[in-house]
């Protein structure tokens, strides 16, 4: 898709919001590249997640909650959640740590404060393999003692001041940052700041630690060609702001793609091609991408299902399900090495959809010129065989013999060994997994791609990339325009930046969207069996049900099960109230997934949707809406 756009001259491909976007920028920052970060999860001795929904869907589900099994069942592993409420995670963790709303990078900072403080850093790692320490060390010193972060978070200084040192005297310690499933956009700072602890222990490239995987040998594309009259369009700027002087490291932010359309932008947009994605649903702003949609001559999606976003389309090009039609898969998130696998439909359901590589290649191919140069595959199937051939021809990994994660775990696989590249083919279209688990542990040869070749506490690429956008503005308006509280020196440095609004007289609680295990935010929706799974505490009827603490309930009169008007800034719904000990006080917890105006009986006006009541705060160095937090009050109705 992204070939296709580049061929055809638009610049703007863009994505939908998630962790990954802000991992990919915070990646970016210390270590100089992106995709490129797993984690050994089964070899750690002590991990420590700041928010991270590893039961819940977090990084790569099926691995994650196998490690946490492996953890249980071997014993001697520690499991500690930042959370801010008790989630399934933070329930069957050995600790649980609630800390105050989008604080979570202010207590990972006050931790490397404790850790620096008392000489527990590793010394020999750090003046070896990491730049920037005296500056990150001069700040943490300064501006996070434990005493200080414990009133921002309510986290007691002394829980810090043993967490840290717990955390720094593990044989294998392993920091985790992301908050949430992996739908939403985390600070970037904090991922940054959550990263600094695992540098300080020196557990990079090591059993249970952080891993930097190896690349992916699919067989390279030649460069897309481009026309003339493509290379003229394709000047013109981004209208979601991306890869600009002010987000330089950011691939796409739908945001402001929404509000560039119904502002006016540098341009007009004359199409809109929805790919598998739904933000009139999901997103910070639902509604004004309704009505961005509107302002569109002509909308077309490739969903099969006809979702919120596909229901306003004026055309549909239905995209063939995992099922039936072929599918890829690429290293999931989290994972500590590369991941391959391909296979073809297991039904032929009959209906008129074709998959997405077919759709893509046949406009390319009515397009003409350089988009059918760029694109030149009869289909699909033959575009990820020649893919794929770049694996055999690599020499490297594995191809699993049956279930994936365990013969990763269990080693039992041997090396590739086909007599050509049809048989190995014909092993991938069987279902069967390339991967490549070759690493040794140590190594930090080409590890960082920063200007120093090293870990960057304090990050060169970041300020290179900003130095455009600083030289122009100043460095005090410059932070401004980002966002930024800290000072001009802080630009480069893992800080803490507040992103939780203070609640007020009108709206004295905070309300924050929450992902639960059986419910989706993606263009797929929840599958029937999975909505008549969920629980009277989460939709009771067609109403959406609310967590809060009995003491937030007892403030304003409200009882289990009744019914309360949720007011924000952007609007107000009627909810049911779901009294919880795990919620913290003073917050709202709505779980998000339900809210649909697209699908059939099973979705379509049950419950409502929290995205279209959040406050959007972006995030200063991805431009990323953040909604961690969203002043609001609940009164009985």
């Amino acid at each position: 898709a992204r070939r296709f756009m580049a061929a055809y001259g638009s610049p703007n491909f863009v994505e939908m919001p998630s962790l990954e976007i802000s991992r990919a920028v915070a990646e970016k920052a210390q270590f100089g590249h992106t995709n490129q970060i797993g984690y050994d999860l089964g070899k750690a001795s002590f991990v420590l997640s700041f928010g991270c929904a590893l039961i819940e869907g977090w990084g790569s589900p099926v691995r994650s909650i196998q490690a946490y099994s492996s953890w249980k069942t071997k014993g001697g592993v520690k499991l500690v959640q930042v959370d801010t409420r008790a989630s399934l995670t933070a329930s069957k963790a050995d600790d649980f740590v609630a800390a105050a709303p989008g604080t979570e990078g202010a207590l990972a900072l006050a931790l490397a404060h404790v850790i620096i403080r008392d000489g527990l850093f590793k010394k020999d790692w750090v003046e070896a393999h990491a730049f920037g320490f005296e500056e990150f060390k001069n700040l943490v010193i300064r501006e996070y003692a434990p005493k200080a972060v414990s009133e921002l978070t309510g986290v007691p200084a002394e829980k810090i001041e043993a967490l840290a040192k717990e955390f720094a005297k593990a044989k294998a310690p392993l920091a985790l940052g992301g908050r949430g499933a992996g739908a939403a956009p985390t600070p970037v700072y904090e991922l940054m700041a959550v990263m600094a602890l695992n540098a300080l222990v020196g557990n990079i490239n090591q059993p249970g630690g952080v891993i930097v995987r190896r690349s992916l040998p699919l067989t390279p594309l030649a460069e897309a060609p481009v026309d003339d009259k493509a290379k003229t369009t394709l000047a013109m700027p981004r209208l979601d702001g991306a890869l600009s002087a002010k987000y330089p490291l950011t691939p796409s932010i739908l945001e402001n793609l929404t509000d560039a359309i119904l502002g006016g932008g540098p341009y007009p947009v004359n199409v809109v091609i929805l790919d598998q994605a739904n933000p009139a649903f999901f997103g910070a702003n639902p509604s004004a991408f309704v009505a961005a949609l509107a302002k569109a001559p002509l909308v077309v999606t490739f969903n099969s299902l006809a979702d919120d976003s596909g229901m306003l389309a004026d055309l549909a090009l239905p995209e063939t399900s995992n099922f039936d039609g072929p599918v890829e898969v690429t290293t999931p998130p989290s994972v500590p090495f590369p991941v391959f696998g391909a296979a073809g439909a297991l039904t032929d359901t009959g209906f008129d959809a074709k998959p997405i590589g077919d759709i893509l290649a046949g406009l390319a191919k009515a397009v003409g010129g350089s988009a059918a140069q760029a694109l030149p595959f009869k289909n699909h199937a033959e575009m990820v065989q020649k893919a794929a051939e770049g694996l055999f021809s690599s020499g490297r990994g594995r191809v699993a013999k049956g279930n994936l994660a365990a013969d990763v775990f269990g080693q039992k696989d041997e090396p590739q060994k086909f007599k050509d590249v049809k048989e190995f083919q014909k092993a991938l279209a069987a279902g069967r997994f390339w991967y490549d688990p070759g690493f040794t542990f140590g190594v930090l040869e080409n590890t960082f791609l920063t200007p120093s070749t090293k870990f960057e506490f304090f990050s060169q690429t970041l300020q290179a990339a900003l130095a455009g956008f600083v030289g122009e503005k100043g460095p005090e308006a410059a932070m401004v325009e980002l966002g930024l509280k800290a000072k001009a020196d802080q630009l480069c440095l893992p800080h803490y930046e507040p992103i939780a609004p203070k609640p007020s007289d009108a709206l004295p609680l905070l309300m924050m969207p929450v992902e639960q295990l059986k419910m989706v935010t993606n263009a797929r929706g929840n599958a029937p069996y999975l909505t008549k799974l969920l629980e009277d505490i989460t939709l009771a009827g067609n109403e959406l049900v609310v967590e809060i603490h009995p003491e937030t309930a007892e403030k304003a009169h409200l009882y289990e099960g009744d019914l309360a008007r949720l007011d924000t800034l952007k609007g107000a719904a009627h909810v049911r109230v779901h009294l919880f000990e795990g919620a913290r006080p003073g917050v709202i917890y709505a779980p998000l997934g339900l809210g649909h105006r697209g699908f059939g009986y099973y979705l379509r006006g049950k419950g409502m949707n929290p995205m279209e009541f959040v406050d959007r705060t972006p995030d200063p160095l991805s431009g990323q809406a953040l909604w961690w937090g969203t002043k609001a009050n609940l009164t009985k109705v």
